[in-house]
């Protein structure tokens, strides 16, 4: 009998080891569409320490009218070394800009994801950013970029003042690692003004002709341009023009952003005197001004959130005694408008709850010590009437190098089994933080935390040592004469946290 219950408790702890693989393994990431999202990024100078910040603007509503964030809500996403020349985002994925010189254009990519609902935006790759493709502009200027759905759209003029019939316009676009040449009509690549539709599936441009605004929309397949292993290649596909009202001749040299909303597109216009924003959308019959928006400082991006729905306008006040000083910017103005209804939703700082994940941690932490306490001195407690705890007859206490190594070497074989489930490197369990830059970090991270205490509770509870302490020599051994048995509470206590000390640790 004493034999069968033997390979019974060892069967339980080869089913939970199993356990472990087969809960990394369901956790894997299925192929399910996910539906895309409207986030808003802005780059500017950073407030303090010089250099720059990238914010990132969480969405607001869900695409099924859920709230999922508050309006002036903002996360510092990024420190960098210095402000891009352009950011754009399509989707989690987000593009910095930054200008080699006149000729090249370096490019960096960032993704961002929410690892726990409700919790803080997270950036991957966790240090640095993502190198793409630098883009060679020739003896083009640089005017503007967006991202889409299919990669990142660079629109750049010609130097000079074209002769009559050239092109003065043309368009790149990045696609799987490689810059693509996308044609332009004779009467989109003359326009005397062009511009990128923000925030647009499937891409659209923005064309001037005199006082004439016609809207481009690219009608060929899902891709602008056709995988091609050929540097430079052209793209196959229809611009389809859509007219709209006539414009104002002057208007156009002070537009600050074009952004899609729906099937309308908005511009929003900056006043001479610069001290408001004008929010119009854009529609074949008339142009319809949505708000006028008084603004204070210098406007630094005007953003689309929530698919064109509302806009951010993000400007920087300048300490007017700060002349000749590195840092100016005295702080941020947010000012947060409805395109529906043209209402002000939010107007001041931008609200930061990054700041609450922090005491957060610091809730959580204090928690653990206080369930730690309540583990040492009231479940591992000696018995009633005992003044110390007794060692049974021919066991030690086992010495803190044994316990240490019988430890760690538990800790390898767990953290091994969930990061090969997973598919997380080793080094990310030894510095934890890479962990939460990613959903499959975090469900890692959550597997060796429980499925280590349910290998740990099984192996003593049944076997008396883990693989760990037998390699170690080691034991976990009742110390009340009253209970010869290990009792699955008191093990399921001393597995709660790994790293607590365990008094009933001995040798033999």
């Amino acid at each position: 009998m004493g034999c069968s219950f033997r390979y019974i408790r060892s069967a339980l702890v080869a089913a939970s080891v199993v356990w472990l693989v087969i809960a990394g393994a369901s956790a894997q990431p299925q192929a399910t569409p996910v539906r895309t999202e409207s986030h808003g990024w802005v780059a500017g100078n950073a407030l303090e320490g010089g250099g720059g910040v990238l914010m990132h603007l969480p969405p607001r509503v869900t695409s099924d009218g859920d709230v999922v964030g508050e309006a002036g809500q903002a996360w510092n996403a990024r420190l960098l070394e210095s402000v891009p020349r352009a950011v754009t985002g399509w989707d989690r994925r987000v593009y910095l800009i930054y200008r080699r010189d006149r000729q090249w254009l370096d490019v960096f990519s960032l993704d961002i994801t929410r690892p726990v609902p409700g919790g803080a935006w997270l950036t991957d790759p966790a240090v640095g950013a993502s190198a793409q493709p630098s883009l060679d502009l020739g003896d083009a200027e640089y005017v503007e970029a967006v991202a889409t759905e299919t990669g990142l759209l660079v629109l750049a003029s010609a130097a000079s003042v074209p002769e009559e019939g050239r092109d003065r316009w043309s368009l790149r676009q990045m696609r799987d690692r490689a810059w693509r040449t996308v044609d332009l009509p004779p009467v989109i690549a003359t326009a005397d003004r062009l511009w990128l539709v923000e925030g647009a599936s499937p891409p659209r441009l923005l064309a001037l002709t005199g006082t004439s605004l016609v809207v481009w929309e690219w009608s060929g397949d899902a891709e602008l341009s056709a995988p091609s292993a050929e540097p430079d290649a052209r793209a196959d596909g229809l611009w389809r023009p859509l007219p709209l009202a006539q414009s104002a001749a002057d208007d156009h040299e002070r537009v600050a952003a074009v952004f899609a909303s729906g099937r309308d597109v908005n511009w929003a216009i900056r006043s001479p005197r610069g001290d408001h924003v004008a929010l119009q959308s854009l529609r074949p019959e008339r142009a319809v001004t949505i708000a006028t928006v008084p603004i204070e400082g210098v406007p630094v991006a005007v953003e689309p959130l929530d698919g064109g729905r509302r806009v951010a306008i993000v400007c920087e006040i300048v300490d007017p005694a700060a002349e000749g000083i590195a840092q100016p910017i005295r702080s941020w103005q947010f000012v947060e408008v409805s395109m529906v209804t043209g209402r002000e939703l939010y107007r001041g700082l931008p609200r930061f709850p990054g700041l609450e994940f922090g005491d957060g941690i610091r809730m959580l932490s204090l928690g653990m010590m206080a369930i730690t306490g309540f583990v040492l001195f009231y479940l591992l407690r000696p018995s009633a009437g005992d003044a110390e705890i007794k060692v049974p007859q021919g066991w030690v206490l086992a010495p803190p190098g044994r316990r240490i190594f019988a430890g760690l070497l538990d800790a390898w074989l767990v953290v091994g089994v969930v990061g090969v489930a997973f598919g997380v490197p080793f080094g990310d369990f030894v510095l934890v933080l890479p962990l939460f830059e990613s959903a499959r970090g975090v469900g890692a991270l959550g597997t060796v935390m429980v499925g280590g205490a349910v290998y740990g509770t099984a192996s003593e509870w049944m076997l008396g040592c883990t693989l760990g302490k037998a390699a170690a020599r080691l034991r976990v051994v009742s110390v009340d004469p009253s209970r010869p048995t290990l009792g699955l509470m008191r093990c399921g206590a001393r597995n709660v946290f790994r790293w607590a000390p365990r008094p009933g640790h001995c040798s033999g």
